[in-house]
């Protein structure tokens, strides 16, 4: 979700669906699981009413892109039919937004992870939905959220890597935070601080 939304499995291979719409329905399941609902995902996607039909087929869309990524989980599977107004995404399905979010709760319980945080930092893109035509993440306030949970953890990891001399972690958080938000006055503090300290000579 940091860019333009990117569908990738563990080995780093992408899927391009047929449909737009089908990628766009998958990001809004994705962060929307709290309230799984074809009704509330066709308000937010169209402007105007869609019929059943081809709501089923960008739901059938994004099954089929999915099951091409990861072949071993039938199409059905991602988004089960429920005959009722619930479309549930499959769990395996997960942003990287909660990744960011699990490696930095797994690094304030032990310090040695903080490479894992690091890590989902140098992934981090662009703004939350950059490039896209999406008015439902501004409107929910997906965007704002998506961009203050980034920034902050893009910030505290930058100067626990500071305090800690950890020079290259700190380029990485710095750049991550500042493409969120670029006016960013503690981490262009913190970024000229390093700047400074190299022309130093590091420690």
């Amino acid at each position: 979700l940091f860019g333009y939304p990117r569908v990738e499995n563990r080995n780093g291979d992408t899927i391009d669906f047929r449909k737009r719409k089908a990628l766009e329905l998958l990001t809004w399941l994705s962060i929307n699981r709290d309230r799984p609902l074809r009704s509330a995902a066709r308000t937010a996607m169209w402007e105007s009413n869609i019929s059943d039909s081809s709501f089923a087929t960008v739901v059938s869309d994004m099954r089929r892109g999915l099951s091409e990524l990861c072949r071993h989980i039938p199409p059905r599977e991602w988004a089960p039919p429920t005959f009722t107004d619930k479309i549930l995404l499959n769990d395996v399905v997960v942003t990287d937004v909660e990744l960011l979010v699990s490696a930095w709760k797994q690094f304030e319980n032990d310090r040695s992870r903080f490479s894992d945080v690091v890590h989902e930092l140098s992934r981090i893109r662009d703004i939350p939905f950059a490039g896209t035509n999406y008015c439902w993440p501004d409107i929910d306030g997906s965007t704002t959220r998506f961009v203050m949970i980034g920034a902050n953890i893009a910030r505290e990891s930058a100067y626990w890597a500071y305090d800690n001399k950890e020079w290259s972690c700190v380029t990485i958080a710095v750049t991550a935070g500042l493409r969120l938000i670029p006016g960013d006055e503690a981490l262009l503090d913190l970024q000229r601080l390093v700047l400074q300290a190299s022309r130093g000579g590091l420690d």
